[in-house]
Formats: C-alpha cells, structure tokens, sequence
C-alpha cells in the first residue's frame, strides 16, 4: 500500500507547576517557540522525503475550574498540538 498521503500530529510542549500540596499542575500555557521548531523540523523532514506540506491545522483542547459553592467558573482553550498533513508530489 503506497503512502501517497502522510499526516503527522505534534503536541505542543506545556510547563507545570508545582502546586500547593507538591503536585505538578499543568498550566495549558504553550510553548510557542517549542512548537514551532517542532514544526519545522517535521516539515523539512516531510520536504527531504518528497512530500509537499499542503496544511498545518491546530488541535485546540479545552478545559475548565469550578469551585463548588463560591459562585464562579470559567471554560478556556489551548492549542494541544497541531497535524501536518502532506503528499506525494
């Protein structure tokens, strides 16, 4: 079977934190350098083997904080990654 089709998927690099009892938290803030080079890297790669790169798509995932009782809570996304879809040329 020929591999005329070629996606890649590229998480995106998140720092954590250690919280109040020791625990890492993720903080869903990416490493937008970080990404980009990754990127690029897998882009080249893709070119070198006689791909032609014809899109770049973001994955977005979402999360959320409540606190029960208090009254408030927020939804928010971030960029989890992104899928580099290339072809043969």
């Amino acid at each position: 079977m020929s591999e005329n089709v070629k996606t890649v998927f590229i998480p995106s690099s998140q720092e954590s934190k250690s919280g109040m009892f020791g625990k890492e938290k993720p903080t869903d803030e990416v490493d937008g350098a970080a990404l980009a080079r990754q990127i690029e890297t897998v882009c080249n790669g893709l070119v070198d083997s006689g791909y032609q790169i014809t899109q770049v798509m973001p994955v977005t995932s979402g999360g959320n904080n409540y606190k029960n009782g208090v009254g408030y809570g927020y939804g928010y996304g971030y960029t989890s990654g992104v899928i580099v879809i290339a072809s043969i040329v």
